[in-house]
């Protein structure tokens, strides 16, 4: 007899841009990649209809997305996530044995590695509460797989070149119809604060420039994009010259990827993070060209980079595939120790 699947509560509170909803979209799929019928998962948040249109254009179709505040009326819960610090709701409201898998953000942080897997201080004997701290580095939680990248070369790349514009506005520019699809390409995915930092004009014509985002210039190989499914997304990510991305989701897949890129990595609530930008800097071996870069687009000295800045400053940094655990794998084996504690 086959055995129902394993409900799994997924905390997430919306905040100030769509980063927290991403990552957790991703990891239900990647549960699903990994893991095919074990899990099912049950959104509760506080912004349903925000979530809900989002999990829509992500491809997400049939999942549950329910108020936070009417956790729980029906069932008592026995295997939650909070992702990204979301609040995790009285323990009284769940199973009399439950356990409870805190996901964190991203760090480059050593010793903060350490309290990976560690018991969070609310945790109780019934209700316990798993620290993980998602990183590449060892010993860390480790990251989501690049399951939704194409992982092809350049003259492989699959990613549709004809898709259809969307009541999202998939595309805002004709031109998509007509590219070849190996045709060299770079890809930039950042706050558009980070967007005036760049001078467009002296990006060469013989190669595409891929913005989401609005930008002036009168260059007609600068092609604007507003959104793309996350599989379309990493594709074009994965076959660019280089990228430039923003925020953790896309961080966890490049930092596994070969193509050269740089972070702009936080315009939001709480300010620029001085100190994981420190950790990311000395992590990837960056050069005093790249620092100087990354600091123009992060906002933390002033400038305008040119084509020839970021150029110079990639080939002076090397780019390799950090191999790391799978955040899912992480996730599913106290997930089976909980069971096998039952």
């Amino acid at each position: 007899m086959k055995q129902a699947p394993i409900i799994i509560d997924i905390f997430v509170d919306i905040v100030d841009n769509y980063g927290d909803m991403g990552f957790a979209c991703e990891c239900i799929m990647a549960q699903e990649h990994e893991y095919p019928g074990i899990f099912d998962c049950v959104i509760w948040t506080n912004n349903t209809q925000v979530m809900r249109d989002f999990a829509r254009s992500f491809g997400m179709r049939d999942i549950f997305i329910l108020d936070i505040s009417e956790f729980w009326n029906s069932r008592k819960s026995n295997i939650a996530i909070s992702m990204l610090h979301a609040s995790i709701p009285d323990l009284d409201l769940f199973s009399p044995r439950a356990l409870i898998l805190r996901i964190d953000y991203i760090s480059l942080d050593p010793l903060w590695i350490q309290k990976n897997e560690t018991e969070h201080i609310s945790s109780t004997e019934n209700h316990q509460i798993i620290e993980l701290i998602p990183s590449p580095l060892s010993g860390s939680a480790g990251l989501l797989s690049l399951f939704l990248s194409s992982r092809t070369k350049q003259s492989e790349t699959t990613w549709s070149v004809a898709i259809q514009v969307s009541g999202h506005g998939l595309l805002h520019s004709s031109q998509w119809q007509k590219l070849h699809k190996s045709q060299k390409h770079i890809t930039v995915f950042c706050y558009t604060e980070t967007l005036n930092h760049i001078d467009w004009d002296t990006f060469p014509d013989d190669i595409l420039v891929y913005v989401f985002g609005k930008v002036e210039s009168k260059k007609s190989n600068i092609i604007h994009l507003d959104f793309l499914p996350s599989s379309e997304f990493y594709s074009l990510l994965d076959s660019s010259e280089f990228v430039i991305i923003r925020g953790e989701v896309s961080f966890a897949h490049m930092i596994q990827s070969s193509v050269p890129f740089f972070w702009d990595m936080y315009r939001g609530i709480g300010g620029f993070p001085e100190e994981q930008s420190k950790q990311f800097l000395s992590f990837l071996g960056a050069n005093e060209e790249y620092r100087w870069v990354h600091q123009i687009l992060n906002g933390q000295i002033s400038g305008i980079i040119s084509y020839q800045n970021i150029i110079w400053a990639l080939s002076h940094t090397q780019f390799g595939e950090f191999r790391t655990q799978n955040l899912i794998h992480t996730v599913k084996k106290h997930i089976d120790r909980f069971y096998n504690s039952i």
